[in-house]
């Protein structure tokens, strides 16, 4: 296994992001720490979809800047992005029936030309994808005969066989059973902390050894107990941001989400009860 890559922090200064004359982001500013796992929380339509994307120069920003270490985002060529970025999109599915195997060969495109065998290098870190991800035993089969967390782990491997030094998951959970949801959270950890794999839920210290993670949650649960940093999005602003055990409390969240909340000993977040008013501003009523 070869280190990550280029694995600097990243930060958004005063980005805008409109589209079709709607604002979704206003003057975001925020960063991520290399060594760090950051979540991105708010309730829908907040911009954490919108934020990842522009990262990744996938989404036009109107105005501000995304630097990656000391550089502007868009001086980065993208060859580079390829290695040095790993995104894995809101329900990411694959139709053609590429083997398990083949799925996660994908992250290592960014290092061939079209077409080339893959060498040693390669072979180890997609060996080392599928084994982080638990599909060692599904690697020949095709993947479109896959379980929904079944594709979700899959895609996930190819994300891990890139090596990139940023790692951009957009609710990468959202489709796992509980026990694939901590099997997963806990890799994303290591690989935040370490570069590998550790049990997680150690989110006190610092550490600069491993890569940037970046993680949208809609599970406050989860974020609580696996982000050390947080970035709290409301309407297209920043609510609040700094450390997990810092922002994740009634105060900062139930204004924005608009419900009660239950913090449970276990790190477990529920919600106990509508307050007035909605998180969009829209007058209060059922979905």
């Amino acid at each position: 296994m070869n280190a990550p890559h280029a694995m600097g922090a990243l930060a958004a200064r005063d980005i805008i992001v409109s589209v079709d004359g709607t604002r979704l982001l206003d003057g975001v500013t925020c960063a991520a720490a290399r060594g760090r796992v950051t979540g991105l929380i708010g309730p829908n339509g907040a911009g954490k979809s919108t934020l990842l994307r522009s990262f990744l120069r996938l989404q036009a920003v109107d105005s501000g800047q995304i630097l990656f270490g000391d550089r502007d985002i868009t001086t980065v060529p993208p060859h580079r992005l390829g290695r040095d970025f790993a995104y894995l999109a809101q329900g990411q599915t694959i139709h053609w029936p590429l083997s398990v195997e083949a799925v996660a060969a994908l992250g290592r495109d960014a290092y061939h030309t079209p077409f080339a065998r893959m060498d040693d290098e390669d072979q180890a870190a997609v060996a080392h994808a599928l084994s982080a991800t638990g599909l060692e035993a599904l690697k020949a089969r095709p993947v479109t005969s896959l379980s929904g967390g079944e594709k979700a782990r899959a895609l996930l491997a190819r994300v891990l066989a890139s090596e990139a030094g940023v790692i951009l998951a957009d609710e990468p959970v959202a489709a796992l059973d509980p026990y694939h949801q901590l099997a997963i959270m806990e890799l994303l950890h290591g690989l935040a902390h370490d570069g590998g794999d550790n049990d997680g839920g150690d989110n006190d210290g610092e550490n600069n050894g491993g890569r940037s993670v970046v993680i949208v949650l809609h599970d406050l649960g989860l974020a609580r107990r696996f982000c050390d940093d947080v970035i709290l999005l409301h309407r297209g602003t920043v609510a609040a941001s700094g450390p997990a055990q810092d922002i994740i409390t009634p105060e900062h969240l139930e204004p924005v989400y608009r419900v009660r909340l239950d913090f449970a000993a276990s790190g477990a977040v529920q919600p106990v009860a509508r307050l007035d008013g909605t998180p969009d501003g829209q007058p209060d009523g059922a979905p």
